[in-house]
């Protein structure tokens, strides 16, 4: 049987430390060997469920080992995994099933068979994976990552942060998010081992971090955040072992980076950006953070990172334009979505990130905001992110989103959503703003809840909130 790029990849990896652990999760360890006859279990009952020859396996599932082997099973039947959040709505993962025309679902509650839909269309044959979007925006959409940019992908991560034989990777993103899949295939191509809660809690990663020590931890701002802002007994463990802290997701804020430096003392962070459409484009060295904490790095090796106006021509350094990436890690497509397919490419191998930024005479690039978070008020242009990222800049706040709304007077009025760190602070946080923002981006009205709801991603949504 012909089998996938991946699978021989991994079935590589494992020749070379089969007794080395792939993945640990509680007290519960399974070698590169054991998860090579585990995907050699699963692939007939893939296969039976029909499973194979580009008919795919959607996972909507937590991280688990039998899950890593029932994704490589489908790699070794010549097809590829579809990932969708198990938090996602019912809508959303009948829609990638539906698009995808997947021939079985592998939900934590097991696999189930499904009829798939019939497609005309022929799909790329050099697709390695599919990950879908959180959708906050409609539809999620399935983005299409080639065999050859997974493998890439992987291996540049390893240059990049200097993986060693026996680092281990905590992982407490679901795999189903493209920076958890990029974990997993960190391990499965790389052989870079990897360790999972065993609850998504801060005392799980607790308890994680002392049982099986891990070096690295890749995580997202509100992880990191609950690790040092939330209630567990995490400041008592001994987290000697992590060396370096990988993130993603929405911007770190200095303040969190201090206290996360404090918690973590022996480690080093990258901070890092990217779209599930790029796989990794920019990454921030922890040597050059000071001065540049409001930065995202530079352009990943492969990549370049342009900053363009409405007519697509460069703009000069230091000046705002829509951020194009280029190069190494973007995707093929959307999967049969040829419109927005069409609307994310500027032109080939190159794509439209949807962030505005700017770029200054050293590479560095600092973003503004989303294109689609800018409005006009009182005939003005403001971004909200850059009024998010004020908000949080006053100390007071834990997580911080603002919406807009229809106004008759103002055209959009602006409104804040603020999780308080003590709940007393409202009219100081209302103070802060007035003292900071201009009065075009001043919050019209403030709302002060306990969390902020959350995509399946773990992004802020913000669909919810402007309803």
């Amino acid at each position: 049987m012909v089998m996938h790029e991946l699978y021989v990849r991994f079935k590589a990896v494992t020749a070379l430390h089969p007794d080395k652990i792939a993945i640990a999760k509680d007290k519960e360890t399974t070698t590169f060997a054991a998860l090579r006859d585990m995907a050699a279990a699963a692939a007939p009952l893939l296969a039976e469920a029909g499973v194979g020859h580009g008919r795919p396996l959607v996972v909507s599932s937590t991280n688990t080992a039998a899950v890593a082997a029932n994704i490589l099973a489908t790699w070794a039947l010549e097809s590829f995994p579809v990932l969708v959040s198990p938090d996602a709505p019912t809508a959303h993962l009948d829609h990638a099933i539906d698009v995808s025309g997947a021939a079985a679902l592998l939900a934590t509650d097991g696999l189930n068979t499904l009829t798939p839909k019939q497609h005309t269309d022929d799909l790329p044959s050099e697709i390695g994976s599919v990950v879908f979007t959180s959708g906050s925006s409609g539809n999620p959409k399935g983005v299409m990552q080639s065999t050859a940019n997974l493998m890439s992908g992987a291996a540049r991560i390893s240059d990049l942060f200097g993986y060693r034989p026996d680092d281990k990777i905590l992982c407490p993103v679901s795999w189903t998010h493209d920076y958890g899949w990029g974990q997993l295939l960190s391990c499965l191509l790389q052989g870079t081992s990897m360790v999972l809660p065993a609850l998504p809690s801060v005392q799980s990663l607790s308890d994680a971090i002392e049982l099986h020590h891990p070096t690295i931890l890749a995580g997202t701002p509100s992880v990191f955040a609950g690790m040092v802002y939330g209630i567990s007994n995490i400041r008592s463990a001994d987290l000697s072992s992590v060396r370096l802290v990988t993130s993603t997701g929405s911007h770190l804020l200095p303040e969190l980076v201090s206290d996360l430096s404090v918690l973590l003392p022996n480690s080093k962070l990258y901070a890092n950006y990217g779209l599930t459409e790029t796989y990794r484009s920019c990454s921030l060295h922890p040597d050059d953070r000071d001065g540049r904490e409001m930065s995202v790095g530079r352009a990943l090796p492969g990549v370049t990172i342009t900053a363009v106006d409405d007519s697509g021509t460069p703009v000069p350094h230091g000046t705002l334009g829509t951020l194009i990436h280029a190069g190494a890690g973007v995707c093929l497509g959307y999967l049969r979505d040829p419109d927005r397919t069409s609307e994310l490419f500027f032109q080939m191998n190159a794509v439209r990130t949807g962030d505005i930024g700017m770029i200054d005479a050293n590479g560095f690039v600092y973003l503004q905001g989303r294109k689609d978070r800018m409005i006009k008020t009182m005939d003005v242009q403001v971004a909200l992110d850059a009024v998010e990222r004020t908000l949080s800049a006053s100390g007071l706040v834990t997580a911080v989103a603002v919406v807009t709304q229809p106004d008759k007077s103002l055209g959009r009025k602006i409104i804040a959503y603020a999780v308080l760190k003590n709940v007393e602070d409202g009219a100081a946080l209302k103070q802060y703003a007035r003292a900071n923002l201009t009065k075009f981006q001043l919050p019209r009205s403030y709302h002060f809840p306990n969390a902020l709801p959350r995509t399946p991603s773990g992004k802020v949504d913000y669909v919810t909130l402007s309803k």
